[in-house]
């Protein structure tokens, strides 16, 4: 594993990078970003994600699979810029990458798995 200062550098450009992400492309203000890392997996923790309107729709459980389906496909457009600064920070290839809404706890988790692999090996 890397020297704990650059881990901690890229955890810190990880979540500026998600924040960007974020403001871009879903919310104005994202609360909370916290980013997980080791040498094979990047997550990207977002608290308060959702607004009041989805957590009330977020009840009925037809209307969650909506939320996840659509919250999916958003990301699954918009995520190649994100991966591409992922790659960047890591300095390893994204193999692929998800997104997941936990409407219980208001939460939104990226997760982005990475090759063991360095960019350009």
């Amino acid at each position: 594993m890397e020297n704990l200062s650059d881990f901690d550098r890229q955890r810190k450009a990880l979540s500026d990078a998600a924040n960007i992400f974020l403001r871009q492309n879903f919310s104005p203000s994202p609360k909370s970003i916290t980013v997980l890392m080791d040498d094979d997996l990047v997550v990207i923790r977002v608290d308060d994600f959702l607004c009041r309107a989805e957590i009330e729709m977020g009840k009925k459980k037809r209307d969650t699979n909506l939320i996840h389906e659509m919250y999916s496909k958003l990301f699954d457009s918009l995520k190649s810029s994100l991966v591409d600064q992922v790659e960047t920070i890591t300095r390893k290839k994204v193999k692929s990458s998800q997104m997941n809404i936990n409407l219980e706890s208001v939460l939104c988790v990226m997760a982005f798995f990475l090759s063991s692999k360095t960019n350009g090996e």
